[in-house]
């Protein structure tokens, strides 16, 4: 998982250290990297979550919601954080206005996602 001083300060505090998120890659679909042109066509209008713990609603226009809540959002979602998400080059820059931008390569393999940064392992999450 990404270290929680680099990601979303509201999802830190629900991360599990170890949790494991089986993915469609496991069944043989291998990983790859999107460009950014991808990742914006992929992900506006989308969430992203790793079904449990966290999740990021990815809205039209830059608009970035997190929640910790157990589970998927629910319409207007009360609690959440809200931010902004834009793709710089090749990489989704994650912002909640608390110390910049946060920036990841976008790898996946069918709805499974990784968020990568360097030294820092894969946040895994589905992507609906």
């Amino acid at each position: 998982m990404m270290a929680c001083s680099k990601l979303i300060p509201a999802l830190c505090a629900v991360l599990l250290p170890g949790f494991a998120f089986t993915t469609a890659a496991s069944a043989g679909e291998p990983f790859h990297q999107l460009k950014g042109s991808e990742i914006r066509a992929r992900f506006s209008g989308r969430e992203l979550t790793d079904g449990v713990h966290w999740s990021m609603r990815f809205g039209m226009g830059g608009k970035l919601t997190t929640s910790e809540a157990v589970g998927r959002f629910t319409p207007e979602e009360k609690g959440g954080v809200h931010g902004a998400w834009r793709v710089v080059k090749d990489e989704l820059c994650l912002d909640d206005g608390a110390g910049g931008p946060t920036c990841h390569q976008v790898w996946i393999a069918g709805r499974s996602v990784q968020l990568r940064r360097e030294g820092a392992p894969p946040e895994d999450g589905v992507l609906h």
